[in-house]
């Protein structure tokens, strides 16, 4: 159990507000709740700050400018309907510590208001999975390998170089590790924090790691492990004559936001609800996103929202209780 907290909640919503206030009592913290700015304005600093952002004409924005201004040292969480990258690119820039938008776990408001990483349920991991060696061996290795990136949330261009790496390891399996006899080898996959690692072992011939210019001496023209280097942040190969090779790729697993201006939309596989509003509001501004800036699968997504919805398309089917 943490250490007891005093919290001053300004929620205008009672619902809202009894849930907060008694999962936070419920942790042993004084919970004081306000309904409005002004309320909460006359109140001392406490040591954490949970706002609702959408409180009418003054928000919870500026409440949270009025407490950077006087320098106060509470801890902001700042809860949104509308989680823009506005607004919350400016309640982050404002000192709010998270930002979280209805609906929220309870778990995820707890975790922020008492300033600890909500743990994560389960470490992403691809079971051991055994592939036999042929000659489409390299593209079944391929696809399972940016299926499992994509289900993870890797960006688009980190999912390109860690599954053609793979692809590049498994065709050397292919041409080098059993010659004319059958065989097969394993892939794994898992992530250690932010890095993805894959592992492909096979029970070949082996050869000896020991011997250099293993990347050195070959570019990436005519050499597959050297274009595997060039791909990767890491690369390990374990080896010896007749005990098969071990290799471990490491990634660092990107994934895409428009937490800023400089994001990389080629990287995006689709549009949250707000990124698609901020999108469509910016395509009609003078320093906005131009439509030819856009790859060619948001263009045609963002092509679609500017002509808006078909009617003939849209099956309407009375609900019979």
């Amino acid at each position: 159990m943490s250490q007891s907290l005093e919290v001053l909640l300004v929620e205008p919503e009672e619902f809202t507000a009894n849930s907060v206030r008694q999962a936070l009592e419920s942790r042993s913290h004084k919970v004081m709740v306000c309904r409005s700015p002004e309320e909460a304005a006359m109140q001392p600093d406490p040591d954490v700050l949970v706002t609702n952002i959408h409180l009418g004409e003054n928000s919870g924005l500026d409440l949270l400018s009025s407490l950077r201004s006087r320098g106060s040292k509470t801890r902001t969480v700042a809860i949104t309907d509308l989680p823009t990258f506005e607004i919350c690119q400016q309640a982050l820039r404002l000192g709010a510590s998270e930002v979280l938008a209805k609906p929220f776990r309870i778990e995820e408001l707890i975790s922020a208001v008492e300033g600890k990483e909500l743990p994560s349920l389960h470490q992403p991991t691809l079971a051991p999975f055994h592939t036999v060696a042929h000659e489409n061996a390299p593209q079944v290795i391929g696809r399972k390998i940016a299926a499992f990136a994509l289900e993870c949330g890797v960006a688009l261009a980190t999912r390109a170089r860690i599954s053609s790496a793979c692809v590049e390891i498994a065709d050397n399996v292919l041409q080098h590790a059993y010659g004319k006899t059958e065989g097969s080898f394993m892939t794994q996959a898992w992530f250690e924090d932010s890095t993805m690692l894959v592992k492909i072992t096979d029970k070949g011939v082996g050869f000896d790691v020991l011997s250099g210019g293993l990347i050195e001496s070959k570019s990436t023209l005519d050499g597959g492990l050297a274009r595997v280097s060039a791909l990767i942040e890491g690369l390990e190969v374990q080896s010896s004559p007749g005990l098969g090779t071990q290799v471990t790729l490491r990634v660092h697993a990107v994934s895409t936001r428009f937490d800023n201006d400089d994001a990389d939309l080629s990287d995006v596989d689709f549009l949250l609800p707000g990124d698609a509003c901020r999108m469509l509001r910016q395509l009609g501004e003078p320093q906005g996103i131009e439509a030819s800036q856009l790859p060619a699968h948001l263009a045609i997504c963002v092509g679609r929202l500017l002509s808006g919805p078909d009617p003939k398309a849209i099956l309407r089917t009375p609900i019979k209780s």
